[in-house]
């Protein structure tokens, strides 16, 4: 059962299963999580195994495919969402009905992990996007320990561990709501360890918050962090050396890019990400300040999203025409020649000498001059083109 990064998803499906407690997941040389088995303890029952995402066949949803492009209306929790608040829509709807919401937060020292909430209070928590793999911890059991007292539950996360949690269930409960991403590969915590030690030195002071999707400039690619409460620095991702090497696909776990779930079968009930290109195909619905793209993959997909439509702005959409520009649905990230280096010395180099030796030489010129190029100038130029074209 020990596997390496390049044939295990780090879900800790086989972790939580495992009634002996006779698996741990560590840290491989990258800072992914990989499961170690101390044999002297395992009985051979075979229930990791049978648990695990990588194994099991059986596991996508059924494949409706209702495709909407959708925003919230309440502009509050829009202007803090990464895209058109889709996930605040879901997880309002089922905190209503006094459920609990899984999804990934910044906790202690900005390290990426998944939590529960019961509250609206708490949701800012899980909003936004975090481009670091997280850490599913013991989410899957108190899930199931929620489903078998009968409450609503949200779980959302990446593709795999959606997965992970359903091979961890082993059935479908009437209120659990799975909700997949749509995911590009996730890099490891020890790099965003490494990136944020790396901002810190530059900036002699520590970071109290992080965002990926920062709005200050527009819906798009930019990231806002905090020393102090007050003191922001926000830029463009392509001009930021971890986010241009997510970006291009440099820094993702290994078996992100043999993915067997980044596919149109999608494995959650309900599918979201930004709505990319939505301008060109759906001129007529505003992108200010983000649109999601929402998939309806079962008929509890379809239903729970009817639920919610009331409180969104909508239109359907067509599944064909949302993948153009969204190449993860259908297919994996191609693995990139630099993924052969990109983690050479990363537990060795200083933050600092890390990210300059490994990173930073990928951020160009045209990167820097692109910066300045508002995303609602480039939304614009595409409106304008497509009413030339008619």
């Amino acid at each position: 059962m020990n596997r390496a990064s390049s044939e295990c998803f780090g879900c800790r499906a086989c972790e939580q299963v495992c009634i002996n407690n006779c698996i741990n997941m560590v840290n491989d040389s990258e800072g992914f999580l990989i499961p170690i088995v101390n044999f002297s303890s395992c009985n051979k029952c075979g229930a990791c195994i049978s648990k695990c995402p990588i194994e099991r066949t059986d596991i996508p949803c059924e494949s409706k495919c209702i495709t909407y492009a959708m925003k919230i209306m309440n502009r509050d929790i829009l202007k803090d969402s990464a895209s058109g608040g889709a996930f605040p829509m879901i997880a309002i709807t089922v905190l209503s009905k006094n459920g609990y919401v899984y999804g990934a937060a910044y906790c202690d020292e900005l390290y990426v992990k998944h939590i529960g909430i019961n509250s609206i209070s708490e949701l800012y928590k899980l909003q936004s996007s975090k481009y670091v793999q997280s850490d599913t911890g013991n989410t899957y059991i108190e899930v199931k320990e929620k489903l078998e007292l009968n409450h609503y539950v949200v779980y959302s996360g990446t593709p795999c561990q959606i997965a992970g949690l359903r091979a961890f269930l082993g059935k479908d409960y009437e209120r659990l709501l799975t909700v997949d991403i749509i995911c590009h590969g996730t890099p490891s915590p020890l790099l965003f360890k490494k990136y944020l030690g790396f901002l810190e030195n530059k900036g002699k002071s520590k970071i109290l918050r992080y965002n990926f999707r920062c709005k200050k400039l527009g819906w798009g690619l930019y990231y806002s962090y905090y020393f102090n409460r007050s003191d922001s620095i926000t830029g463009a991702g392509r001009t930021d050396p971890y986010y241009k090497n997510f970006l291009l696909g440099n820094t993702y776990r290994e078996i992100c890019y043999s993915c067997k779930y980044a596919n149109k079968n999608r494995v959650g009930d309900i599918t979201i990400g930004d709505y990319w290109g939505v301008e060109k195909h759906h001129p007529e619905f505003s992108t200010k300040d983000g649109v999601s793209l929402v998939i309806a993959n079962t008929e509890k997909g379809r239903v729970f999203i009817n639920e919610m439509k009331e409180h969104t702005h909508y239109l359907e959409s067509n599944i064909n025409i949302a993948s153009l520009e969204n190449n993860n649905l259908y297919q994996p990230t191609n693995r990139p020649r630099l993924r052969n280096e990109i983690y050479n010395g990363i537990l060795e180099m200083s933050d600092s000498q890390y990210i300059k030796q490994r990173l930073m030489p990928q951020i160009t010129v045209v990167d820097k001059l692109r910066s300045y190029v508002p995303h609602l100038i480039i939304n614009f130029y595409h409106t304008i083109k497509r009413f030339i074209v008619w």
